[in-house]
């Protein structure tokens, strides 16, 4: 997931169970983001994925991420 368009993302987002990674800047400039769940499986979060996601609260990160 790269440079997405923020504009429709609020709350809640609970990422599928078949992502494995997520980009640098994936998620840049999400201001309206509250939480993430990241789920089992995902290994690696790249630079600034969440930069700038300034009501973001909670965020749940798995046991199988090794890259941040």
């Amino acid at each position: 997931m790269c440079g997405l368009n923020c504009e429709y993302l609020n709350g809640k987002l609970v990422l599928d169970n078949s992502v494995t990674s997520i980009k640098n800047s994936g998620f840049y400039y999400c201001e309206s983001l509250s939480s993430v769940h990241v789920p089992e499986g995902v290994t690696e979060i790249g630079d600034c994925a969440f930069s700038d996601c300034t009501g973001l609260k909670s965020v749940f990160l798995p046991d199988s991420l090794t890259i941040i």
